[in-house]
């Protein structure tokens, strides 16, 4: 059987092109295909494609032929097949009906294949190098961080017997003077001997060695405020203008020291990056629900509520970069002007998640950041006025750090 005629004009094609009839027998193959077949035209034209290629029937090549003959549907595939001397061959096949039957062409991808499968290795090595390197970063991250919280414990445990010992003597010398001027040095010992003592209690909750803690009696908000108050008044340079908005007070059931630990951190933070002059707010809002905050980064949602007392520290300093902002909280990231610890906001986080209280963040880069306290305020709450302010803060029982 010889060839269709009409079809001799594909031999100068560069893509393979085969004809099969209806009966799925070979009606003509271009030169391309003969030369990948290393067969010649005797061996195949007006042959059946399952005795030339016993199993074809299964193939999706054939499958497809099937159906385009069936529906007169073109169809496209890219097949794989096993070459004696290529190897493994990737072909791009287009069928489509013709009168005779179905057009088969056919496109070496082999090459273009092979590259997209080698880059494709590349990547899967590259993500399975990457995502072990991250476990490994994070193993290291965590030893490290389980090896400072041991040091921690330790040089704490030994740095408060030595602070008693200083603390002992410092009492004894009060009671054998009267002179005002010595006297004077002897209550500046104890003012550094106290923030040693709270030094030693922060880096205690950083290496998370605390002690059980059972459950602290409630405070007054506003009480502890201005305790913190006098004394940040000491540490904040003049050219920072600072406001106090006090507006609603509540009682808190946590513990007094550690509430001051945490709104001195948020206050030192506001101070750093406001570097050496600016702008600082403090004020306490009442909110009916959470939910109204959109443009803040939510770092702790709280415990639902009724209501809620915020309570927000803002300054018009350096601002965090969006990218930074989740990072603020992770030890030792530090990203004000004055470079601290990076362990402050790593202690406000433990303390928000652990008593179920809210913290969001607004930020803009170069205009300033809020951080926001959200205290559920299911029970005992209520708005105050100066007054109340000057009563509560005569009433608080002033604590030296």
């Amino acid at each position: 059987m010889k060839q269709q005629p009409q079809y001799e004009c594909l031999n100068y094609a560069q893509i393979g092109a085969k004809v099969i009839s209806p009966d799925m027998k070979y009606l003509f193959l271009n030169t391309v295909l003969l030369t990948d077949l290393n067969m010649c035209h005797e061996d195949l034209i007006g042959h059946s494609m399952k005795d030339i290629f016993p199993g074809i029937e299964k193939t999706d090549i054939y499958k497809k032929i099937s159906r385009c003959l069936e529906t007169d549907e073109k169809q496209r595939l890219i097949n794989e097949v096993t070459r004696e001397k290529r190897g493994r061959v990737f072909q791009d096949v287009l069928i489509q009906k013709v009168p005779e039957g179905v057009m088969v062409f056919i496109t070496d991808i082999t090459e273009s294949k092979h590259r997209e499968l080698a880059l494709q290795a590349q990547i899967d090595g590259l993500l399975d190098s990457t995502e072990s390197k991250q476990q490994e970063s994070s193993h290291t991250v965590i030893q490290r961080l389980e090896a400072i919280g041991q040091l921690a414990a330790g040089i704490s445990h030994d740095f408060n017997n030595l602070l008693g010992i200083i603390d002992g003597n410092r009492e004894l010398l009060k009671y054998k003077t009267d002179d005002p001027d010595l006297l004077t040095h002897i209550n500046k010992i104890a003012i550094a001997t106290d923030r040693a003592q709270r030094l030693t209690k922060r880096l205690l909750r950083a290496s998370r060695r605390r002690p059980d803690e059972t459950t602290a009696p409630k405070m007054s908000l506003i009480g502890s405020l201005h305790r913190a108050k006098a004394l940040l008044h000491e540490v904040t340079p003049v050219s920072v203008r600072v406001s106090w908005k006090i507006n609603f007070d509540f009682l808190v059931s946590v513990d007094d020291e550690e509430f001051q630990d945490v709104f001195t951190n948020l206050y030192m933070n506001a101070l750093n990056a406001l570097g050496d002059e600016g702008l600082l707010n403090v004020e306490t809002t009442y909110q009916r629900d959470f939910g109204s905050v959109h443009k803040a980064f939510t770092h702790s949602i709280p415990a639902e509520a009724d209501k809620y007392i915020v309570l927000s520290i803002r300054d018009n300093g350096c601002g965090i970069a969006p990218g930074n902002i989740e990072k603020v909280f992770v030890p030792f990231a530090s990203f004000s002007k004055k470079q601290g610890t990076g362990l402050g906001l790593a202690m406000v986080s433990d303390f928000v998640l652990k008593n179920r209280y809210g913290l969001t963040i607004e930020s803009t880069l170069g205009v300033g950041t809020c951080v926001s306290l959200w205290f559920p305020a299911q029970q005992q709450w209520r708005a105050i006025s100066v007054k109340n302010v000057k009563e509560d803060a005569l009433k608080s029982k002033s604590r030296l750090v």
